[in-house]
């Protein structure tokens, strides 16, 4: 159960990140996030990395879908 735990933090906090005005569409401040949390729990950090790319791709896919929805609708 800590592995859920650990995990939920790194994505609350990351889900924090990505929302601070740093850099557009939270593109980097979420890697980072990643790379400092896992060094942080003793994760793989190129797993981070990947994990936090997976999480880009399918906030991308999620909106170019609700996007073409929403313009087919119209």
């Amino acid at each position: 159960i800590a592995g859920i735990v650990q995990y939920l933090v790194v994505f609350l906090i990351t889900s924090i990140a990505v929302v601070l005005p740093i850099t557009n569409g939270g593109v980097g401040a979420t890697e980072i996030t990643f790379v400092y949390l896992a060094k942080y729990f003793h994760y793989d950090v190129s797993l981070a990395v990947s994990l936090a790319l997976m999480f880009q791709l399918i906030t991308l896919f999620v909106c170019i879908t609700g996007g073409t929805v929403t313009l087919e609708d119209n």
